[in-house]
């Protein structure tokens, strides 16, 4: 994932064994929904903002819109309850 700033050809070229910035920190955080594992990462995104969002997976799909809190837990609980009202509603697959 690459940070825009909103320039045009704006490619970072930082080499990550000379770089100086900071690792931000990352919480994750396990659940199952509608009986399929799922891993929740937050990040944070500013003064008392987190924002969370779906661990990728190979072969799922990625366009999810973040969810934010003012803890890393709050943020994770707003994904994972409306990830769990969105599969309440889903038809069922057929098999």
């Amino acid at each position: 994932m690459r940070l825009s700033t909103g320039r045009q050809n704006d490619h970072s070229t930082a080499n990550p064994e000379t770089s100086t910035a900071v690792p931000q920190p990352i919480h994750r955080f396990e659940a199952t929904i509608a009986g399929r594992p799922v891993i929740i990462e937050v990040a944070e995104a500013g003064a008392a903002r987190w924002r969370a969002c779906l661990v990728r997976r190979p072969g799922a799909p990625t366009a999810l819109m973040p969810f934010y809190g003012q803890t890393p837990e709050a943020a994770a609980a707003h994904l994972r309850d409306w990830l769990t009202r969105v599969y309440a509603h889903a038809p069922s697959p057929s098999h």
